[in-house]
């Protein structure tokens, strides 16, 4: 409990100096300008932490195998991962918006990769310190744009962010593995771990299929508000997150899981508690942070909450499928949940028409239903372990 009580305390204040910043430019940036840097910001996200939650489950959970074709794994993930879907920002978005993307995602993957490492050896402080210190430096960096702020200059926000990133990545390339290894035998690798990759790939999409959605089917101002509703989101998301990289990284070594599963249960009762006073004084916060620009954004937080809180619920579950690496178990979950739900959207839609995609609280009302199911799939699945004589 005291790691995940220092590694959410010092991602919440790494988090923090982010949240401010993105505060300041919902008020100083226009409604279009704002759109536009939270569609980079939010799928420039989406697209590395696509690729670092399959590194992060495939080096945590099976270090040696992975680390046989290290740079190899690395790369083909890469090209399959950020490079390849990344086309469609070049055809449909333009030149600027590919080249935003690409350099932000690559960045970050550079800094992520030390949070992995890191995270296997455990020394959570080390990177959770790394990652303040180019927060503090963009928050610095970005308030000198601000202040003296002219019509696009926005853009160098992000292209700051990415320099950082590979920079605080220099200062730790040391504890970066060099095993070089065979393409053809990494191909081999990932191919046997497709149940894995594709339930990564599912459930790192999963929060972002409203806002994927509304990029593409809504106005600027829906893109705007929804944006903000999600930064106020990712401080309420670091409980999952610390809670989930310290299970990660312990899961491995578990020898008696019953034990381990009982006092996980006892952190997410209290992270849940936690998140329910958080959602309480946020909620009522966000007209005076916003100063009133996005009034919607408040029902589109609470509702992204609720994703959160039953998030935490699946850590359990998922947590002795993976130990168990029942992956496609996890994975046939995932696709039955999202399926019953692509169901009812098709279905709103019939009767609705565009209208059903275009309103951001149907669409998050339906998220919240795919969860639900997610859940309770996972919690069956274990109950049937148990059942089978499985130790769980």
């Amino acid at each position: 409990m005291k790691d995940i009580s220092i590694l959410f305390f010092l991602n919440s204040f790494s988090k923090v100096l982010v949240l401010i910043f993105t505060l300041i430019l919902i008020r100083v940036l226009s409604v279009e300008e704002y759109a536009y840097f939270i569609s980079v910001f939010t799928f420039y996200n989406i697209l590395f932490q696509l690729l670092c939650g399959i590194i992060e489950r495939l080096y945590v959970v099976e270090t040696k195998q992975f680390l046989e074709n290290f740079l190899c794994n690395i790369s083909n993930l890469y090209f399959f991962i950020i490079l390849l879907p990344a086309n469609y920002f070049l055809f449909y978005k333009g030149l600027s918006y590919f080249l935003l993307i690409i350099i932000l995602s690559t960045s970050s993957l550079f800094l992520q990769l030390l949070r992995i490492i890191m995270q296997k050896q455990e020394r959570f402080k080390t990177y959770a310190l790394l990652e303040i210190t180019r927060n503090i430096l963009w928050l610095i960096v970005g308030i000198l744009i601000v202040y003296d702020y002219k019509q696009g200059n926005f853009v160098y926000i992000l292209y700051s962010h990415a320099i950082l990133s590979l920079l605080i990545f220099i200062i730790g390339i040391k504890k970066v593995p060099s095993q070089i290894g065979s393409i053809s035998k990494s191909f081999t690798y990932l191919n046997n771990k497709k149940s894995l990759i594709s339930y990564s790939v599912l459930a790192g999409l999963f929060p972002y299929i409203v806002f994927i959605a509304t990029d593409k089917f809504g106005s600027n101002y829906d893109i705007s508000a929804l944006g903000a509703a999600l930064r106020y989101q990712a401080i309420l998301s670091l409980v999952v997150l610390s809670i989930n990289t310290v299970v990660l990284s312990q899961i491995g070594n578990v020898s008696i899981l019953k034990n381990y599963v009982k006092n996980l249960w006892k952190k997410v009762y209290l992270a849940v508690t936690i998140c329910l006073l958080f959602i309480l004084c946020v909620y009522f916060l966000i007209p005076f942070i916003d100063g009133g620009k996005y009034p919607d954004s408040k029902n589109y937080f609470l509702l992204l909450s609720a994703t959160t809180i039953l998030s935490l619920f699946n850590l359990p579950p998922v947590s002795i499928l993976l130990k168990k690496m029942q992956y496609g178990k996890i994975l046939k979950s995932l696709l039955v949940s999202l399926t019953v739900t692509a169901t009812l959207v098709f279905a709103l839609y019939y009767f609705l028409g565009i209208e059903a995609l275009q309103s951001i609280e149907i669409l998050l009302f339906s998220m919240i239903f795919a969860y639900m199911i997610n859940l309770m799939i996972n919690v069956w699945q274990c109950l049937r372990l148990q059942y089978e004589d499985i130790d769980c």
